[in-house]
């Protein structure tokens, strides 16, 4: 994603040159550029890593006027405007923002569904940005804005100034980022949307999703051991189950293993063998290659980086 001022000219030039009354806005550890336009100044920095991306944008409106959001793919946010914070989903194309005359300063987070789906059962209009972002619908949707206190504000200050480096940066801003939506969940009124749910086995899917999440294993939590387990058949697990979380449950069982795996690797010095055979994985090279394709880098580098 990113700010376009005109969406005639969707390819106007940036320039890495920063004029020097806006330098001090750069954050260290973000790639910046900077564009003028007929309305004032806009200073762009960015960063990516694996599962995630932030867009810092510093904005001198010398007017009122209208700038677009530009998504190459539908897109969930959590955004850092002035007094609060709101998760939303943009689906691929412009979205128009108004901006008044003044500076304003905006933080999103580009996240995948996986990061919000543990607080979408706590409430309807974060669950439909889940569900929205998993059948990429073609409507943006918004739920409710949090007003910064002092704990986010703190979150985010330890956001732009974070010197972390390398792969010790992106576990950092991972921490942090979890921390911020943490802060956003406590602040959202709560209007559980498992309770309208309209599956007769919602009980049922919940337990199972609570015991993959506690305990990933990809033998264990398999679709024909769980229809064992809970005396359900196989094909009404499937779809119930896909209906409920928006995603198979081998997928799901997948993510809760590699998320499992990763944070064993960063944060214990057992061999990857090991940690393979805790996840079900009979055959360490079996893990390996899940781990990569799912992070785009293999254990050992990621324990090669983290010692």
């Amino acid at each position: 994603m990113k700010i376009i001022t005109d969406p005639k000219r969707p390819d106007e030039v940036e320039d890495v040159f920063i004029p020097p009354h806006l330098r001090k806005h750069i954050i260290p550890w973000m790639h910046a550029s900077y564009k003028k336009f007929d309305a004032g100044h806009l200073l762009m920095q960015q960063s990516s890593a694996v599962g995630f991306s932030i867009y810092f944008y510093y904005i001198i409106m010398e007017c009122p006027a209208t700038i677009y959001l530009q998504c190459d793919y539908p897109t969930i946010t959590l955004c850092q405007q002035l007094h609060s914070i709101c998760l939303e989903y943009f689906p691929r194309g412009n979205v128009g923002l108004d901006l008044p005359k003044g500076v304003v300063e905006l933080m999103y987070f580009e996240l995948g569904a996986d990061w919000i789906r543990d607080i979408a059962y706590n409430n309807a209009a974060v669950w439909k940005i889940f569900q929205a972002a998993s059948t990429r619908e073609n409507k943006s949707l918004r739920a409710a804005e949090v007003p910064i206190s002092y704990m986010i504000n703190q979150i985010i200050s330890e956001i732009k100034t974070c010197k972390e480096i390398g792969m010790g940066l992106d576990i950092e801003l991972k921490v942090q980022i979890l921390e911020l939506l943490n802060a956003y969940r406590k602040g959202l009124p709560e209007n559980k949307v498992v309770d309208v749910l309209s599956t007769p086995y919602k009980e049922m899917l919940l337990n199972i999703s609570d015991d993959i999440r506690s305990n990933p294993n990809i033998h264990r939590h398999n679709l024909s051991s769980l229809s064992k387990k809970n005396y359900i058949h196989q094909k009404t697990l499937s779809r119930n189950f896909k209906k409920l979380f928006c995603v198979d449950l081998h997928t799901y069982v997948l993510r809760e293993c590699m998320k499992k795996g990763h944070h064993l690797i960063i944060t214990t010095a057992r061999k990857v063998d090991d940690i393979a055979r805790e996840l079900g994985y009979k055959e360490p090279n079996s893990f390996n290659r899940a781990f990569k394709k799912h992070f785009s880098f293999p254990p050992k580098t990621l324990r090669l980086q983290t010692r």
